[in-house]
């Protein structure tokens, strides 16, 4: 009985190897096997022959173990990128994914590994990693993710791959590619409350604005960003502001309480995102209805005596509580007897 394994340089392991005798067409006493090489290292393999007489043969031979040192040398050809690495997108947002890519292919059918090496902070740092299975024709290896922080907005940033096989002899780094180029990210802000509210403009009263801000690059809510919500004085003319963060969970809100700068009536009003690390934008406008208080006075008569049967004239103003004239007010004077506590209605009334 006849065996043949071969001798792995790195590790000292022996493989079997798959018989074939006289069937196969060679002559008596002569063997040979076939050893299949895929994923075994590089380098110069030795050869092991066993061989021994079966118990009931007629002639007897001691066992034979022979061991033939680097009858044959391996060569594990490297991978090939078979394109220009590649990211996308090529500019974008500080927040969002990056995926970058490269084309590998080997002949031997490998299981492959792209390192991504990116520079961001004026060094380059291993960042991820990703694999690519048998890869015999032309595949994709791919590392993405988030790598990037609002410090990167305003630059382009390089990045290396590094790529191996199963053999370190044949591990190679690609040439220093450009991109991405980073930019603010881009967001939404989103109503969440105050949309056609009312507000009692008097005193300390006030009504609720609140807004979403979401980072349309990743899908997430935004905290920390600087939100400033402005509000229609004349129902035209915006004001200057109120700024405000959001919260941890991307919420941002102002108690609204007007003052005698605003007028009274329906207000437009919206929030807008102001922060360094995200581009500018502005939600819709929504509205708000101010509402003032009349203050009314009696002017005449003032405490004079009249005849009975003498006409008394009633004059009075209607102002707003913030001062001035209303003149489409709809006013009635009603005068009440003290003596009998009848009522009476002053008519016509004329402004």
């Amino acid at each position: 009985t006849a065996s043949i394994e071969s001798l792995e340089p790195q590790t000292g392991r022996f493989y079997s190897c798959s018989m074939n005798n006289q069937s196969s067409g060679e002559q008596a006493g002569f063997y040979n096997c076939t050893f299949n090489t895929s994923s075994r290292s590089e380098g110069n393999w030795s050869i092991r022959l066993n061989s021994s007489r079966d118990e009931g043969a007629t002639n007897k031979f001691n066992l034979n173990s022979t061991i033939y040192s680097q009858r044959f040398f391996l060569n594990n050809t490297a991978l090939v990128n078979a394109t220009v690495p590649a990211v996308s997108p090529t500019s974008g947002g500080w927040s969002r994914l990056y995926n970058f890519t490269v084309q590998l292919n080997d002949t031997e059918g490998d299981n492959l590994t792209c390192v991504l090496w990116l520079n961001r902070t004026g060094l380059f740092e291993i960042v991820a990693n990703g694999t690519v299975q048998n890869a015999l024709a032309s595949t994709t290896c791919s590392v993405a993710g988030r790598f990037f922080d609002q410090s990167a907005i305003g630059t382009t940033r390089n990045f290396i791959f590094q790529l191996h096989d199963n053999e370190n002899n044949n591990t190679f780094n690609t040439s220093t590619f450009t991109g991405p180029t980073i930019t603010e990210s881009n967001v939404q802000v989103i109503l969440s409350a105050g949309n056609a509210s009312n507000v009692n403009r008097s005193g300390s009263n006030s009504t609720l604005f609140i807004v979403l801000v979401n980072d349309t690059e990743n899908g997430t809510a935004v905290p920390n960003a600087n939100v400033t919500f402005f509000v229609t004085t004349d129902g035209a003319a915006f004001d200057s502001g109120t700024p405000n963060v959001t919260n941890s969970t991307g919420y941002a809100n102002i108690s609204f309480n007007p003052s005698c700068s605003y007028a009274v009536g329906v207000q437009n009003w919206y929030a807008g995102v102001r922060d360094a690390n995200y581009v500018d934008v502005n939600s819709t406008n929504f509205t708000m209805t101010n509402v003032g208080n009349f203050n009314l006075t009696i002017q005449t008569p003032a405490g004079e005596e009249y005849v009975r049967g003498a006409n008394v004239t009633i004059r009075g103003n209607v102002t707003a509580e913030c001062g001035g004239l209303i003149s489409d007010a709809t006013v009635n004077f009603t005068y009440v007897s003290i003596t009998y506590l009848n009522s009476f209605s002053c008519s016509p009334v004329l402004g």
